[in-house]
């Protein structure tokens, strides 16, 4: 476990620093906001969660936290601040932004060690699952029933949607809930529990409950009157619409945009990208085979040993994620699929399998167009062919698709998504 101190004066930084170590806690120092700013933008940063000072020069505690919340990768990080004045104002604007603890100076191992002890029992969870957690579970707020019966359907093709009117409840919803949901969209109106107050609470519940903090963001059917005050509470701010494509237009533009790469890669692939996925598929082999492409039901996937491979990897180091496609197919399937495409009969040694490196290449650019639609841009790669001996099982990637043709050939497609 490692702790990051940002802290100007030198004296309350060996203070921590000692606290820490006595709870078994190594620490980093730096002296003011942006230093720490720096260090988390590094990617050999294995910080575990923040104590920051907030009364500190070139970039105080409160900006400082505000950046960290505002992170796609450091959002849900705990952060324990602490000052030398009580001014409650402060700290109701840092309970707002999910601060998991406040100590005031001059500090007290005796009052500082029980608390720590418990915000790095949240900091091991946040550790556990990355930096941001697979945002599966979305909570959908809005006092109108006819956009919840609108929107739920939507995102439900992605996303596992908890639905609510209200704040109060959408705040016991939150609490209730296993796993807590990562993503909120709320809606501006609500009765009661405003919708900043529903962003306070969630924050306030998230450090109680000892969950990651979740992206909460305002829908508005005018987006850009929203006033920049009640804007920088929420993540972000997207256009609340009744029609389907531009409502789904936002929600990519302003909440997908924050996921990082390799989640929203998974999301996708598991969600609204498979019809397009199965849909590409079909159409890569019927065209080129002449013939209608059906999707064999899972229990015939599970059986299937195809052991002529071609994987082609899109993505890399500069995409911040990589998708492995494979396109597999048995030696028969293979022989009339390349006579076909060829016009001459070909066996396995003189290259017939060589046809699925094409189809492989066509599937893959397409998947890649379908992703560049969804703003990630995947660089192609070239495609590789193997025999694998013996075939690989179908359980080898998390979702596999099969397809039979007409004429009976055999062709599984499988993803893997890799960081």
């Amino acid at each position: 476990m490692r702790a990051l101190i940002a802290e100007d004066e030198r004296g309350a930084r060996i203070t921590l620093r000692r606290i820490l170590e006595q709870i078994g806690v190594a620490a980093d120092e730096v002296e003011n906001g942006l230093e720490l700013l720096g260090r988390l933008e590094d990617p050999a940063c294995n910080a575990d969660f923040a104590i920051i000072d907030i009364e500190m020069p070139v970039l105080d505690g409160v900006a400082t936290l505000r950046a960290i919340r505002a992170s796609p990768r450091h959002h849900s990080m705990p952060v324990v601040c602490v000052s030398g004045v009580n001014d409650q104002a402060v700290i109701a604007e840092l309970v707002g932004l999910g601060v998991s603890d406040f100590l005031l100076k001059p500090i007290r191992p005796e009052m500082a060690i029980p608390r720590l002890r418990q915000v790095i029992k949240v900091a091991g969870r946040w550790r556990e699952r990355g930096s941001v957690g697979t945002p599966s579970d979305l909570l959908l707020v809005d006092p109108d029933p006819n956009f919840l019966a609108f929107a739920a359907p939507i995102l439900a093709k992605t996303f596992s949607v908890v639905e609510s009117w209200s704040g109060t409840k959408a705040a016991a919803l939150f609490q209730q809930r296993r796993p807590a949901p990562g993503i909120v969209l709320v809606a501006e109106g609500l009765p009661l529990l405003s919708e900043t107050q529903l962003v306070e609470t969630l924050r306030r519940l998230a450090v109680q409950i000892e969950v990651g903090v979740p992206d909460v963001y305002l829908m508005s059917p005018a987006p850009d009157s929203v006033a920049p005050g009640k804007a920088a509470v929420f993540q972000g701010v997207l256009a609340r619409s009744f029609v389907p494509e531009e409502f789904l237009a936002a929600f990519r533009r302003t909440v997908l945009k924050s996921v990082p790469p390799f989640d929203k890669l998974s999301t996708l692939l598991a969600g609204e990208l498979k019809p397009e996925v199965i849909s590409a598929t079909q159409a890569t082999i019927g065209v080129l085979v002449g013939q209608e492409v059906f999707r064999l039901p899972a229990e015939e996937t599970a059986e299937l040993l195809l052991p002529i491979r071609s994987t082609m990897t899109v993505g890399g180091a500069e995409s911040g994620v990589s998708l492995e496609i494979s396109l597999l197919s048995d030696a028969a399937s293979v022989i009339r699929l390349s006579a076909k495409m060829l016009g001459r009969e070909l066996s396995i040694e003189e290259g017939a399998a060589d046809v699925l490196n094409e189809l492989t290449n066509t599937l893959a650019g397409r998947i890649r167009s379908s992703l560049i639609s969804r703003g990630l841009d995947l660089t192609m790669g070239l495609p590789q062919r193997f025999t694998d001996e013996p075939a690989r099982p179908s359980t080898e990637w998390a979702d596999p698709i099969a397809f039979r043709s007409g004429s009976g050939d055999r062709f599984l497609v499988g993803f893997r998504v890799l960081p």
